[in-house]
């Protein structure tokens, strides 16, 4: 995988899913609930709540997986625990900051390995499986998950909150309900 495939099969897919979930939490806030409220809240007792499954968009998935698939120097953020919804649209703005200096040619050793501590002991993996087969879907899982508990605590998002077409792509009404 070249490195500018590999860079846009990553950083944009990240910058809109940080878009998506900066639209969730706008919504969050404006639902009425307490800011303890939405980031306590979970699915189920065993699960993460909210603001964990923030801190896994925001810091470790993004950050931690561009500085280890590329030359970038990104930030190394102590561990996130967002105590508002506020809080956690600031470091948003932070990580989108940083995704934006990103640029492709930092991919250019895109081969190689990179180790992950997941799950039963670190796997290694090739940085173009590591992206396809663990960034990206664990970026997504997280993002889900927020979208998931959100909507269990009543917020009004749906699926054309979660998916980025465009405005010009959203056409409510007619056809498959968006």
């Amino acid at each position: 995988m070249s490195a500018e495939t590999l860079y846009a099969a990553y950083v944009p897919q990240v910058q809109d899913g940080l878009e998506v979930l900066k639209g969730l939490l706008t919504k969050a806030q404006s639902h009425g609930l307490s800011d303890s409220a939405i980031l306590e809240a979970r699915i189920i007792d065993d699960m993460w709540p909210l603001a964990r499954q923030i801190a896994m968009c925001v810091a470790t998935t993004t950050l931690v997986k561009v500085g280890a698939i590329s030359e970038a120097s990104v930030p190394k953020y102590d561990s996130f625990d967002p105590t508002s919804v506020a809080d956690a649209l600031a470091r948003i703005a932070d990580v989108e900051k940083v995704l934006a200096g990103v640029k492709e040619e930092g991919f250019a050793q895109s081969e190689g390995k990179v180790w992950v501590k997941w799950f039963g002991g670190p796997h290694e993996l090739e940085k173009k499986d590591y992206v396809m087969r663990f960034a990206v879907p664990n970026f997504y899982f997280h993002l889900s998950m927020v979208y998931a508990i959100l909507r269990k605590e009543g917020v009004n998002v749906g699926k054309k909150d979660f998916v980025l077409l465009g405005e010009e792509t959203r056409v409510e009404g007619e056809g498959y309900p968006l």
